[in-house]
């Protein structure tokens, strides 16, 4: 049986791990800026001051395994 997977609003400390997760893709690899997160706590920021935006990340066994 594997462990369930349960989603939630995402926290600001998190920016790093999700980050991560987008670079470890086969697209992000290319994309993404790991050494700078200042634009990523911007976008972050900029989604959660916005009542029509929400960011989740989905979790497994307290895990971040998605967003």
């Amino acid at each position: 049986m594997s462990a369930p997977l349960s989603l939630r609003d995402a926290w600001r400390n998190e920016v790093p791990a999700i980050v991560a997760m987008l670079a470890d893709d086969i697209l992000g690899g290319a994309r993404e800026q790991v050494d700078d997160l200042r634009p990523y706590y911007d976008a972050f920021d900029a989604i959660a001051r916005d009542p029509n935006n929400r960011l989740l990340v989905a979790e497994v066994d307290g895990t971040i395994a998605g967003c």
